[in-house]
């Protein structure tokens, strides 16, 4: 055995440790299963004997329910539809520009710094524009969430 422990603090030293914790851990669960604690004087009645505080409750039964939080437009909505479609939807655009078979409508809020560009295209010379594409952004150009921006510029109401 000696020879053994030997080998083991040498070469594997984390293999003797974890041997001894192991024997540890035996010898100490084994004097709790004999019930030496038993020998130890109770301790004194404190605070924590008390019944416990009520911190939280649950809302009465009859309590309204709390309104879902708002949810944003779907931007997803505007795809396919066409410019009468659209402006039926959000109302006049701020601008709207036309180049060959493709027109943009833009929609700007002065008060926040909003801007969303509805792409339409003719998919055949006399044909109707249908929007394939929207995108959204601020002032600086910088990208925004095409619903975040749609929620600042149509009301709720006509989501």
């Amino acid at each position: 055995m000696k020879r053994s422990l030997a080998f083991l603090r040498h070469k594997h030293p984390a293999a003797l440790r974890l041997c001894l914790l192991a024997g540890l851990s035996a010898a100490l669960s084994a004097c709790a299963a004999l019930g030496l604690e038993k020998d130890t004087p109770p301790l004194a009645k404190t605070e924590t004997d008390a019944p416990p505080k009520i911190v939280a409750a649950l809302p009465p039964a009859n309590a309204p329910e709390m309104a879902a939080p708002p949810s944003l437009p779907d931007a997803g909505r505007l795809l396919g539809l066409s410019a009468l479609e659209i402006q039926e939807l959000m109302g006049e655009p701020t601008l709207v520009r036309r180049e060959d078979r493709t027109q943009i409508m833009q929609y700007l809020d002065e008060d926040a710094d909003c801007v969303l560009d509805v792409f339409l295209y003719e998919p055949q010379p006399g044909t109707h524009f249908r929007t394939q594409y929207i995108e959204a952004r601020n002032r600086a150009g910088e990208t925004l969430n095409p619903q975040g921006c749609m929620a600042q510029l149509i009301p709720q109401a006509q989501w």
